[in-house]
């Protein structure tokens, strides 16, 4: 504890000192510059020797103002921490050996945020979420994205990047026990009494029957003792199977206690409390993760060659976009753990199972706390090996250090704060006057959207379309990503690398290839498995008019049937019942439901749905693959392209800003707008007198044209509009050649006439 407190206390400090230098440092640089440069073109050694005296002056005050330079502060420049720097970590200093070990971190977190996608069914099933509400927990982490992105991106960029990142990777660890917490207050709830309220609300009241026992048949006690040793079995069971009305002398019970089922049935609806939790974790989770893109970004572009930039970030974007693998790999594992980790007669494959989502959040929160250390230890600013120091400072240099000093002397922390919050302003209002970068950045966010849609819900889409349980959903998503994303970026930012991609051929680039994604789109249209025909209640579209002698009359009727609690049941391999009540079972022995009296001599069921003879699994998979792919090869042409649209002064904000925008109109609208629309394609649901549960059942139909005519729209307005973002990028690059070569005319016919 007190070794995490000094290191706190150190990132605390560290903060306010970036806070110091991003304020007082920027703003001189033009200046200085400017006198330099004038120094140099009229010649005046005087005024040169002047700032040599002035430079020596201010050599005391060198610490106070914080130079970055190597032969000023050595600190800046080594791995370490405070008075902690052996020579055995400075072999670390370079650029290749922080990209790997930030890529540990940024895989982290990125997993961890990705996880939450391959839960969606776990948590509807526990919480009685919708889609629209899972929608909303998934938006909550951009909402906090998009309260600290253009702060973060722009007061912090001149701060200890490496130190600012690690010290986020720790909250983000801190995120995902507070995205864990409901499933440990709710298993204490539920051990508190909640299964037995539970069977006293379902259609059989225990204590009801316990005491009509006393008054009748004897006999029968053996059978409610039994119940009431077994109650998590017969909340899961019996309230699915026919209820047969039972005689206590002259009495009839029918389960019911002479009030309707549907009056007494309480079946889950949202817990307020976890939707709460979670959220508040995911929020948290986009505040830390707003400082990735920008402040990485800007740590590769200021140390590394400019040509050489689209390679680092290929290489760091590649590493950890094996997230999404680990991810889905992971989840396939704790899916297949019961969530209570205890022995269950259920099975993966039953609508009821919940697998145990919470240990991804466990898991993967700790590992936060020891990637976190390496990446504190990287200097601020990398040596740069080619640079040769001399004793004497370069006018540059001292113009620098003088005007500094001058500041300092002012001390007038207002006055800086002032102009730093002008700047601000400046840089935003010069963003959004450059034509091709607002087109730049709608068009991704209206891509980003129906990405972020689909990948939100892609695992429970695979699930129920495709009618497999929620651990083999996630092996075959994971199977899909592994190395796709990571090697579609790489090879994206080689071949960035490679070709000397400006912002022109960027645009053009990514312009094309979406227009190629939305045809490819197309290809899902054609996958997909049709929900099959069901014998169940009338509300029921796909309803199957069981032949006669598969159909006992007024046998469901008899069973008092709940029509909102499916649990599909499939007959001799042709027939899929909505409940195994409508089947009239009444005992199951494993996964076979008995003693069917709707069905000849008392036939069984097996749990499941009937095979529908739907193949077309794996053209979906291949079409997955080949989509990740080929959008994945875009990420550092994107970069690029709008690193290279704006002047050099707001490259940061610029990262800042379309971060900003991609998650405000993408990645927060995406989840939000796609859970409302597989809402719409719910047929059946569960449901309670306090409100609406999860959905039990979906028109695959309809759920598959409502998420891929949707993306294919979006994608190809996103095509239309980075095309207009290449117009205007070449037509505004011709207007400054035109007014370029004017000024130079000017200067020349003024020299002419000084002459």
């Amino acid at each position: 504890m007190a070794t995490l407190l000094v290191i706190t206390k150190c990132i605390f400090s560290e903060i306010i000192i970036s806070f110091i230098r991003a304020h007082f440092l920027p703003k001189l640089r033009n200046t200085m510059e400017a006198k330099d440069s004038q120094a140099k073109s009229y010649g005046s050694n005087v005024h040169y020797q002047n700032l040599q005296t002035l430079a020596r002056d201010d050599t005391q005050h060198q610490n106070l103002i914080g130079t970055n330079e190597p032969d000023i502060d050595k600190s800046d420049t080594t791995c370490g921490i405070g008075s902690f720097r052996p020579a055995c970590l400075q072999k670390f200093t370079n650029m290749y050996s922080f990209v790997f070990f930030y890529s540990l971190t940024g895989l982290t977190t990125s997993t961890l945020t990705i996880y939450i996608t391959s839960q969606i069914t776990a948590l509807e099933r526990q919480f009685g979420f919708s889609s629209a509400e899972s929608g909303f927990i998934l938006a909550c982490n951009d909402i906090g994205f998009l309260v600290a992105v253009l702060f973060i991106s722009h007061f912090l960029r001149n701060g200890h990047v490496p130190r600012l990142l690690s010290f986020l990777t720790g909250i983000f660890g801190i995120s995902g026990l507070i995205c864990a917490l409901p499933y440990f207050v709710s298993s204490a709830y539920q051990g508190s009494g909640k299964v037995m309220e539970t069977i006293e609300n379902n259609e059989i009241h225990v204590s009801k029957l316990y005491r009509q026992v006393d008054q009748a048949f004897t006999t029968n006690y053996s059978f409610f003792v039994d119940m009431r040793a077994n109650s998590t079995r017969y909340e899961r069971d019996y309230e699915y199977m026919c209820k047969q009305p039972i005689s206590f002398g002259n009495q009839v019970n029918n389960g019911t206690d002479g009030n309707n089922s549907k009056e007494q049935r309480t079946p889950q609806s949202t817990d307020t409390f976890a939707l709460v939790f979670i959220a508040i974790g995911m929020i948290i989770q986009g505040v830390v993760k707003s400082g990735r893109s920008p402040l990485v970004t800007t740590y590769l572009d200021d140390n590394v060659p400019k040509t050489e930039t689209g390679k680092y970030i290929g290489i760091l974007t590649g590493l950890i976009l094996l997230a999404p693998s680990i991810s889905f790999s992971s989840a396939t594992l704790f899916s297949k753990l019961y969530y209570t980790l205890e022995e269950t007669d259920l099975t993966p494959e039953d609508p009821r199972w919940i697998g145990a989502w919470w240990l991804g959040f466990l898991v993967f929160g700790c590992v936060s706390f020891i990637v976190m250390i390496p990446v504190m230890l990287f200097p601020r600013k990398m040596p740069q090996k080619t640079k040769k120091w001399k004793n004497i400072p370069t006018p540059k240099l001292q113009m620098k250090w003088t005007n500094t000093h001058a500041v300092y002397n002012k001390g007038d922390t207002r006055s800086s704060l002032k102009i730093s919050l002008k700047g601000f302003l400046k840089s935003i209002l010069r963003l959004v006057r450059t034509r091709a970068y607002v087109l730049l950045i709608i068009s991704l966010s209206i891509e980003f959207t129906g990405v972020a849609g689909v990948l939100s819900f892609e695992a429970k889409y695979v699930e129920v379309q495709f009618f497999l349980p929620a651990w083999k959903s996630n092996a075959y998503l994971g199977l899909t990503k592994i190395l796709t994303l990571s090697a579609g970026a790489i090879i994206g930012g080689i071949f960035t690398t490679k070709f000397k991609l400006s912002a022109r051929g960027s645009l053009a680039l990514i312009s094309g290839t979406f227009f190629l994604l939305a045809l490819i789109t197309c290809v899902y249209l054609i996958t997909g498995c049709e929900l099959p025909l069901i014998v169940g209640p009338a509300s029921v579209p796909f309803r199957n008019p069981a032949p006669a002698e598969y159909m006992m009359p007024e046998c469901v009727t008899s069973c008092s049937c709940d029509e909102h609690r499916f649990l599909p049941v499939c007959f001799n391999n042709t027939i899929t019942y909505f409940s195994p009540c409508f089947a009239g079972c009444q005992d199951k022995n494993g996964t076979t439901y008995t003693n069917c009296k709707c069905l000849p001599d008392g036939s069984t069921v097996n749990s499941g749905i009937c095979d529908t003879g739907c193949n077309t699994l794996y053209y979906y998979m291949a079409t997955a693959f080949l989509t990740v792919f080929i959008g994945s090869t875009l990420f550092v042409p994107s970069y690029i392209a709008t690193l290279r649209i704006v002047r050099e002064e707001d490259k940061s904000l610029s990262i800042g800003m379309l971060t900003f925008s991609t998650s405000l109109l993408g990645w927060m609208m995406g989840p939000l707008v796609f859970g409302l629309l597989i809402d719409n394609a719910c047929i059946v649901w569960n449901s309670s007198s306090t409100g609406r549960g999860s959905c039990s059942l979906y028109d695959n139909t309809n759920l598959k044209n409502y998420i891929y005519v949707t993306q294919m729209v979006l994608t190809l307005i996103a095509s239309m509009l980075m095309l207009l973002a290449l117009i205007a990028y070449i037509h505004d690059q011709k207007r400054r050649k035109r007014i370029n070569n004017e000024q130079c005319a000017e200067m020349e016919i003024i020299t002419d006439t000084d002459l």
